[in-house]
């Protein structure tokens, strides 16, 4: 703990405060009163462990002895009959001191100057009473506040700067098995399924069954800056391949699990209906895996605002824009949001939303490259490997002089920008279980045969923008205690370019778009913030040569 500038300004005045002066009787009341407080105030800073006792009591057996030496070489105090001393030639000047000749001899003493009444007069220092009660209440305000702030005296107390920290965070072990079907087309056909140029899948296998043990684990912390502020950040393991997955594969070679910052925000929130937040964010929409995936974050800046029409209705909105991909050669890649919505609490047991969204892709689509293989600019618009999972539909975007086998690189055939429809009830007449229903639609707009073509350099696809899932969840909101249970089922259909492949769910057919996906999960709380759960997900490609894979997960996962 800092030692207050306060501390010093007590042990500098302590001489002072503890050598008895000569004065009227209220005058020296108030000064022993003072001397009490600030001794006091010394024995409160050893109690908050500013001070030790053995030093506090060193300071103070130093200051009454050179408050006693004081005492004993200070010149005597006028008596309350000589209030004011004046010199012996002043006329007309009236005065209650005896006349000199009957005034005591002095008597001298070592090391001090005697004064006699022909002498120059004799001060006593005097210290105003409204002064003094200032300084009072000063002292005695700021050791109060600084008490009340440090907590003094407080069993297990902790600083001002740890009481403004948040912790959280949570550690899941999973065990995955991804069963392929034998009548799956191979890895090369998937990589090569062109008919009409939609089916690529970026994938290396679709035959071979997996049995994989995953680790995830995040720890965040969010500091209260002030009744407005806060900042947070989120570690978690994962790797730099894509944007969804916050999960480590055991058994890599290099022995280590990376962990990255997976969220880093500050966000300013004036009131309970507005809100402001800038950095990595967490998803601030309302809306589903299969548009957004549950890990992903947001890179950009984002507000949210809410309205209460009456008891029952509140309407609420979120805009923002993210960055997706920075190109020091412009094309930067951003995703654009703007949702307004409606909730609606019917009863205290049933409750409505709905909100309608707009999301906008900036520089996504692929271009033709015309540009010579190797140079700065070339597959300036390209979507990587890594950034994306599979469904999309992609094209080859080299210099035809260029395009080989070994050389090839993919761009998106269509714009995307993409309306979404979500919305979702509760009914808790039998709380604390809850029947949870939710769902959304979703088709991208930007999607067009005629800018296709023309972008490509004659490539033509067949359409496929459209998405929808549904969700019922019952059970308890949360699995955080003991004997807390959810269980649900969830069906998915999407199409190929309902929307950007990179940013949907990991989990259902193993990532991507152009799937139909039907799962059923369950968790139940083995104890305080400690649950065992359960998924099963079979899913199945819409369009293209055949791909179909069940997975089943086991997680245990802890909490804090």
């Amino acid at each position: 703990m800092r030692t207050p500038a306060l501390l010093i300004a007590v042990l500098t005045s302590l001489p002072m405060l503890l050598m008895p002066v000569a004065s009227h009787a209220d005058e020296r009341a108030d000064l022993e009163q003072l001397r009490d407080t600030v001794t006091d105030m010394v024995e409160a800073l050893v109690a908050s462990g500013a001070l030790s006792r053995a030093k506090a009591d060193q300071l103070l057996a130093r200051a009454r002895a050179r408050a006693g030496v004081a005492a004993a070489t200070a010149p005597p105090a006028a008596s309350p009959a000589a209030v004011a001393v004046v010199p012996a030639a002043g006329v007309g000047v009236r005065s209650n001191a005896p006349a000199a000749a009957s005034a005591p001899p002095a008597v001298a003493r070592p090391g001090v100057r005697t004064e006699t009444a022909a002498s120059d007069p004799v001060r006593v220092q005097y210290v105003p009473e409204s002064v003094r009660n200032e300084i009072t209440q000063q002292v005695k305000q700021q050791v109060i506040a600084q008490a009340r702030d440090e907590r003094w005296g407080e069993p297990g107390a902790l600083p001002d700067w740890a009481e403004r920290l948040r912790f959280s965070g949570d550690l899941r072990v999973r065990l995955q098995q991804d069963n392929f079907s034998s009548s799956n087309a191979p890895p090369a056909v998937l990589y090569d399924d062109y008919g009409s140029g939609t089916n690529y899948a970026d994938t290396t296998n679709s035959t071979v069954d997996r049995n994989r043990l995953i680790l995830r684990a995040r720890f965040g912390v969010a500091a209260i800056i002030n009744d407005q502020w806060t900042s947070a950040i989120r570690f978690t393991t994962g790797n730099t391949l894509g944007p969804t997955s916050t999960s480590s594969t055991a058994g890599d070679a290099s022995g280590r699990y990376q962990v990255k910052i997976d969220r880093a925000y500050m966000k300013w929130q004036p009131n309970s209906d507005f809100a402001f937040l800038a950095g990595r964010l967490p998803n601030p929409y309302l809306s589903s895996e299969m548009m957004f995936a549950e890990d992903l974050g947001f890179d950009g800046a984002a507000a949210s605002a809410g309205y209460s029409l009456t008891d029952q209705v509140r309407v609420i909105g979120v805009a923002g824009a993210y960055a997706l991909k920075e190109n020091s050669l412009g094309k930067d890649r951003w995703l654009s949001g703007l949702q307004a919505g409606v909730e609606w609490r019917a009863s205290p047991v049933f409750g409505m939303r709905v909100a309608f969204a707009r999301y906008g892709f900036n520089n996504v689509a692929g271009e033709q490259d015309t540009v010579n293989y190797g140079t700065a600019s070339y597959a300036l618009t390209q979507y990587e490997a890594g950034f994306r999972q599979k469904g999309n539909s992609l094209f080859r975007i080299n210099d035809p002089v260029y395009d080989t086998a070994s050389k090839s690189i993919w761009g998106q055939t269509s714009q995307f920008n993409v309306n979404a429809l979500t919305f979702g009830f509760e009914a808790a007449h039998f709380d604390p279980i809850v029947i949870d229903v939710s769902g959304e639609l979703i088709q991208n707009t930007g999607w067009d045969a005629a800018d296709i073509m023309n972008r490509t350099g004659g490539y033509l696809v067949t359409r496929g923008t459209n998405g929808h899932q549904y969700r019922v969840a019952l059970g308890h909101r949360a699995v955080t205690r003991e004997r807390d249970w959810q269980a649900s089922l969830l069906y998915r259909y999407v199409e190929k370019d309902a929307t950007l492949d990179a940013l949907t769910d990991p989990n259902c057919g193993l990532g991507g778009t152009n799937l139909s996906c039907v799962a059923l999960a369950g968790a139940y709380g083995l104890n305080r913030n400690l649950a065992l759960g359960g998924r099963w997900m079979s899913a199945n490609r819409i369009e293209g040569a055949q791909y179909r894979v069940n997975t089943f997960q086991i997680d245990l996962t802890t909490r804090f």
